[in-house]
């Protein structure tokens, strides 16, 4: 199939538009051949976003069906991305008084054979509740496409496909869809209403991320990017399922609160600038939202911390429902990205590239337009970011580069609002800054020697 797209694609297939503010051209250059570089890789279609606080750029390439091509506003199933909204959907609702996150499930659901009641809303939000994972049940896959038209609810789930639990709640750390299953029905428990409907009321979906739903329930799986799948299931050619007459409202009704959520890239990248940024929770709620669980070493409430290419730490998540999603935000640089793709999952490293690769474009743009002649380095670690009442520094000791005697925090206008000298007999390549009389906003940090700047990271206070 793909041996028919003329290298027209390339070029012609290729689309921009805009939401609020234009980003600088040379910037939208590097975006566009990013994409494009990618694209050639064998993609069938392929859509990206960035969202930054100067501006907005969505672009996407390839096809959709036959001869239909992409557009920005083709969605897309976002797979287990999904995970953020239904973290944040409960942040929020504790943020209420409705619910306390250590609150046991028990307290919301009848009894469920293999589950503890006691596993609280906090273990299943961050993946230590050791309850089985429904989608390493061969039956689950199975059934799903052997009955591609039923609408499989929650509770078939949890009576057909659960089986005895990896470990015991609290002991380990394991990755579970059925954590957001169960955590579906508490929503709708609490609240009396669908999971989805709950979200779209909290963040005004219709307003802020028109895009976003959850089919077959709130649009019609007929209605998003085709999907290009191999069909056989071992190792054949990938084809158009919706051309093909395959349905997708099994798939989605089970995939449900872990990752039926579908949305174009322009909004989930708004959405996890938003999120991350700290403009849709309180501080205490991010700071739950952020916290690395044990024995984890990347992992929060339904988001993941990885490093890009370049170096830059970046938080999200990445899906994977045949369609394949990788969302990242990179708190020093403030900007989020979105890409998806239509083809099966076996192309998710190369969607998680190109999410590296815009950020690191970014990256790459604030470094050769910066003012200061000094260059980024990535010897210093800032964290957590954001920050609330204290922010953590620390630096690699590199014998080639001086290190800091002095460290000052500026505003983004530039007017100083904290200095602190470090003592020459300083061995400890670290220090813990108080930030109790900054207000919420974006600061720049800034690492100097003998009043020459070293680097600079930029870092948000939310209070």
């Amino acid at each position: 199939m793909k041996k028919i797209i003329t290298s027209c694609f390339y070029f012609c297939l290729v689309s921009f538009n805009y939401l609020s503010a234009q980003l600088d051209p040379n910037l939208e250059t590097m975006f566009q051949n990013s994409l494009v570089q990618h694209y050639a890789l064998g993609f069938d279609g392929i859509s990206a976003a960035v969202r930054t606080s100067d501006g907005f750029l969505a672009s996407a390439a390839g096809i959709s069906a036959l001869y239909e091509h992409l557009t920005t506003a083709s969605t897309f199933g976002m797979g287990s991305v999904t995970k953020t909204i239904i973290s944040a959907t409960f942040l929020h609702m504790a943020e209420d008084g409705l619910l306390d996150l250590d609150n046991p499930l028990g307290d919301y659901l009848p009894d469920i054979e293999f589950v503890d009641p006691a596993i609280t809303i906090r273990q299943l939000l961050n993946h230590t509740s050791g309850i089985y994972d429904i989608a390493q049940n061969p039956n689950f896959w199975d059934d799903v496409f052997a009955n591609q038209q039923a609408i499989i609810s929650p509770w078939e789930l949890l009576e057909n496909y659960l089986s005895t639990p990896n470990f015991p709640a609290g002991m380990e750390w394991a990755y579970s869809n059925t954590n957001y299953i169960v955590l579906g029905l508490i929503i709708e428990a609490i609240s009396d209403t669908s999971y989805y409907a709950e979200a779209r009321a909290r963040f005004d979906f219709d307003v802020n991320y028109p895009s976003f739903s959850v089919p077959p329930y709130e649009s019609a799986t007929e209605d998003m990017a085709h999907l290009w799948m191999d069909t056989t299931f071992s190792n054949g050619p990938l084809v158009d399922i919706h051309a093909s007459g395959w349905s997708l409202d099994a798939l989605f009704s089970a995939a449900g609160a872990a990752e039926a959520y579908a949305s174009n890239p322009s909004d989930l990248a708004t959405w996890a600038y938003d999120l991350f940024s700290g403009a849709l929770l309180e501080s205490g709620s991010m700071d739950a939202l952020l916290e690395i669980v044990p024995p984890s070493t990347r992992w929060g409430l339904g988001v993941e911390f990885e490093q890009t290419s370049c170096g830059q730490e970046r938080v999200g998540h990445v899906g994977s429902i045949y369609y394949t999603t990788a969302t990242f935000y990179d708190p020093e640089n403030d900007i989020a990205v979105s890409v998806h793709c239509n083809s099966q999952s076996n192309y998710i490293s190369l969607v998680t590239s190109l999410a590296s690769t815009l950020i690191c474009n970014y990256e790459e743009f604030l470094m050769s337009t910066s003012t200061e002649d000094a260059p980024r380095t990535h010897n210093f670690r800032v964290y957590p970011n954001p920050a609330s009442n204290f922010l953590n520094i620390s630096w690699s000791g590199n014998q080639n580069k001086q290190a800091p005697d002095e460290i000052v925090i500026s505003d983004l206008y530039g007017r100083i609002v904290f200095m602190q000298q470090l003592a020459n007999e300083n061995l400890s390549n670290q220090v813990m800054i108080n930030l109790n009389e900054l207000q919420s906003g974006s600061y720049v940090l800034i690492f100097r020697n003998d009043g020459q700047l070293i680097t600079f990271n930029r870092f948000i206070v939310m209070k």
